[in-house]
């Protein structure tokens, strides 16, 4: 375990940096849709490889031993059914994401995610859903994700004006919805990563529920006969990334939110997503005649708002300690934040 002091450096570097992965998790799945002629096909091959890698690293004995505590935590109540809601958000969020990426385009998904998180992050802050404690909305908060808000409405304008139709309007607000349950899906791993101390754990369990979700839906297509053959197109070898990619992401998120809090996880995977995705776009010659100017100003307009919350949540925190006051203790663990 590194320095108290080392400990926030780490968990800032590690969730931007998973915030760019999730960048490339979104370019992943979405062209793998593409190629398969369906993006609950690419869903599917996510959550299959994903959770079998984790699965294989669940065979060591600390994992079931850590696995043993969260059982535990449910027998005795400090960790309720609905706190594993995590992983099904994380179904929806990629099902949305392999859905919405090729309408949308990398950049403009990922403002929309931006706004929803942000919204989602004021909201799970305020009730104390996190292991972080209850935060109150303040004006600051308020006004960063009104700022968010109005930099995604510039950002999707062009696209909806365009003609792009329902199917773009339609990926948009999925897009927000599944932002802000990313929110939620934080902070719940955050809780039981805090319960089994193990972040195979934690993450082994959210891809169980999250697999058992798109298990669910392809049963009913199959049922329905709505699944078809995948389509013979060359997939690129990177494209078979988003499985692993996701495992990064739930991993550190789950890390970082008993570290820093969940406004800031989410506002620095923000960061992470935002140059990501941009830079993604910009290197691909179909996406690239996607960007216009109103949507880099939305981008930026999204970063700034997202950097002023940080601002204001770090000089409260600041005040706050200054004034004397104890460091807030998690609302349903022990553990501090350092």
């Amino acid at each position: 375990m590194p320095p108290a002091a080392a400990v926030p450096v780490l968990g800032v570097v590690l969730t931007v940096v998973a915030g760019i992965v999730g960048a490339i998790q979104s370019r992943a799945n979405g062209t793998l849709g593409v190629a398969l002629g369906d993006p609950l096909d690419a869903t599917l091959w996510s959550f299959v490889s994903g959770w079998s890698l984790l699965t294989l690293a669940m065979l060591r004995r600390p994992s079931w031993r850590a696995l043993a505590l969260v059982r535990d935590g449910i027998r005795s109540g400090g960790l309720r059914v609905w706190m594993f809601v995590g992983g099904l958000i994380g179904g929806a969020f990629v099902a949305v994401q392999a859905y919405a990426v090729p309408l949308t385009g990398v950049a403009l998904f990922l403002v929309c995610v931006v706004a929803g998180q942000t919204v989602g992050a004021l909201a799970v802050d305020g009730v104390g859903f996190g292991p972080s404690g209850r935060a109150p909305v303040t004006a600051t908060r308020v006004a960063a994700a009104v700022g968010t808000l109005a930099g995604v409405t510039v950002a999707v304008a062009p696209r909806l004006s365009a003609g792009g139709g329902p199917g773009i309007a339609a990926a948009v607000v999925l897009s927000f919805l599944v932002g802000a349950g990313t929110s939620v899906q934080t902070a719940t791993n955050g809780l039981i990563q805090g319960a089994s101390r193990s972040l195979t754990v934690t993450t082994w369990v959210n891809f169980t529920l999250a697999f058992g979700l798109i298990l669910v839906i392809t049963v009913g297509r199959l049922a329905f006969g709505t699944v078809h053959r995948p389509l013979d197109r060359p997939v690129p070898w990177w494209a078979w990334v988003g499985g692993l990619c996701g495992i990064v992401v739930v991993a550190v998120g789950s890390y970082a939110a008993r570290r820093l809090g969940i406004l800031l996880v989410i506002l620095l995977m923000i960061a992470g997503q935002m140059a990501g995705g941009l830079l993604l776009d910009i290197v691909d010659a179909a996406a690239r005649a996607r960007i216009t100017p109103l949507l880099v100003f939305g981008i930026l307009l999204t970063a700034s708002s997202a950097a002023f919350a940080a601002y204001a949540a770090q000089r409260a925190m600041t005040t706050k300690t200054g004034a004397g006051d104890p460091e807030p203790s998690t609302s349903r663990t022990s553990t501090r934040r350092p």
